[in-house]
């Protein structure tokens, strides 16, 4: 079961090795910080996310799983969001030594604003002491699995990032065998479909900023809300609305099949709509 699975992975995540002592509890927290960013770079936090977000949830009822849900589902879900919380909790304690405090909640959902007590300096995004993409994926977990509402349907639960899809081995929950990056063999056969909330400066169109949804296709691991997929394109919007141009199709079909006979023989398919 998916549950059993995320316990197994959160005694991982929580308990040090039987041959391991810790000399002090600061040793204790950078070995976990290490666990929970070898979660981010093997896309566990992917799944963990799914499960969160595979139930159904009442945002008139503090975003709880709504009674129809399966049991099983829900479990898993309350599962992965424990262990989601103990791995970005870290995050909190290097922001804490390097000055920053929490002081309210930001405007989107799940987000904090921090205060730097010496500069005084607040934001919603403030300089993490590391700057990898993992470090930044944790950092971004409670505003991933924080659900949300709009006023035009105020009773379906929304998210900054929705999971609609992920591959069997993206969706597989192990734990690592050492602390360091995903095998690229791995990496390879990790394929996820993710619906982002985007939020646009200026639309010509509508005259003003606008928010919309981008369904993006992610290929290996998950490196969170900034991460450019691979193509993209709003769900919302009518077929047909946002095609390449003619040429810039010939082009790109044209190099692929430059390619022939060094790279095997690539399958080409050119979709268009003569005039």
């Amino acid at each position: 079961m998916a549950e059993d699975k995320i316990l197994a992975l959160r005694e991982w995540f929580n308990g040090p090795p039987p041959e391991e002592e810790y000399d002090d509890a600061r040793a204790g927290l950078e070995r976990m910080l290490m666990r929970a960013k070898a979660m981010a770079s093997h896309n566990l936090i992917l799944p963990l996310v799914y499960y969160v977000q595979n139930v159904e949830r009442d945002p008139a009822n503090d975003y709880r799983p709504t009674k129809g849900n399966n049991p099983a589902a829900v479990a898993a879900a309350d599962a992965a969001v424990a262990l989601l919380v103990d791995a970005c909790s870290l995050v909190n304690v290097h922001l804490e030594d390097a000055g920053w405090e929490a002081t309210d909640p930001g405007q989107t959902a799940g987000s904090m604003v921090y205060k730097h007590q010496a500069s005084g300096l607040q934001t919603e995004n403030p300089d993490l002491p590391d700057d990898t993409w993992e470090m930044q994926l944790l950092f971004q977990i409670p505003r991933i699995i924080t659900g949300t509402s709009f006023p035009d349907d105020p009773k379906s639960c929304c998210y900054t990032a929705r999971v609609v899809h992920l591959s069997p081995e993206a969706l597989e929950i192990r734990i690592p065998s050492d602390l360091t990056a995903l095998p690229p063999n791995d990496a390879a056969r990790m394929v996820a479909v993710i619906d982002v909330i985007e939020r646009d400066e200026y639309d010509e169109e509508e005259q003003g900023p606008v928010t919309k949804t981008m369904r993006g296709l992610i290929h290996g691991p998950w490196q969170g809300l900034f991460h450019e997929p691979l193509g993209k394109f709003d769900p919302l919007e009518p077929p047909g609305r946002d095609l390449h141009e003619w040429s810039s199709v010939t082009m790109a079909g044209m190099a692929l099949l430059a390619t022939r006979g060094r790279q095997g023989q690539p399958k080409v398919l050119l979709l268009g709509v003569g005039a």
